[in-house]
């Protein structure tokens, strides 16, 4: 996984040539092997778009919060649905709402800041995702270290060591060892699907570029 810093344009560019390669890629793999399942192999791409601080909201909405009015979603992990419970040996427990609360009380610390990403995989994707710390204590790793959150399948060591080691404590999620389904998790992603929405992000962002110096000639 690469992770690069830029500018608008500078990031539409990027992901539009991103996913042209990997349209590239999966067209002589699938012409050399028919019938190959592209799945076996994934490229993520993060770019760094864009940063936001100061006060935050947990919304009901599995893994969405919503930072100075932009709603996004956290980079790496899965919250389950607020309605949802877990057994903890004869008993159910609201483990939904508690996973909620605490990333309330997370939110509502000083010194909130979030990374907002653009997540390129071969199958694109529609949300912005974040990384969000507060001070210098990673909020993504933490809920899914403390056992509020599941891993989303990424490959970074920290996510699933830190599952691991909820799940050995059996906190949160896993009080009493309780194993969460692997219906909570999101479902993998469909990796035949094309860079379309790559690439319709890149024009509107060109688009936009573009009609910059007719709107500063009009407000001349």
């Amino acid at each position: 996984m690469a992770t690069r810093s830029c500018d608008l344009d500078a990031c539409a560019h990027l992901a539009f040539r991103a996913c042209t390669r990997l349209r590239r890629s999966r067209a002589k793999l699938m012409g050399a092997r028919p019938g190959l399942l592209f799945n076996a192999v994934t490229v993520w791409i993060i770019l760094i778009v864009g940063q936001a601080s100061g006060s935050a909201q947990a919304l009901t909405d599995e893994t969405l919060i919503r930072v100075q009015g932009q709603q996004v979603s956290l980079h790496g992990l899965r919250m389950i649905a607020a309605d949802q419970r877990c057994l903890d040996g004869n008993k159910f427990w609201q483990c939904g709402v508690k996973a909620l609360q605490a990333l309330a009380r997370r939110l509502d610390e000083p010194g909130l800041q979030c990374k907002v990403l653009i997540s390129l995989s071969s199958s694109g994707g529609t949300r912005d995702t974040a990384e969000c710390w507060i001070n210098s204590d990673n909020l993504n790793v933490w809920l899914v270290a403390q056992g509020w959150a599941l891993t989303d399948g990424t490959e970074q060591a920290a996510f699933r060591t830190a599952e691991q080691s909820a799940r050995s404590k059996q906190i949160g999620l896993w009080r009493g060892g309780f194993i969460p389904p692997e219906s909570w998790r999101p479902a993998p992603a469909d990796s035949t699907a094309d860079c379309s929405v790559c690439t319709a992000r890149h024009q509107s962002i060109i688009r936009t570029r573009n009609k910059r110096p007719e709107l500063d000639q009009a407000t001349d």
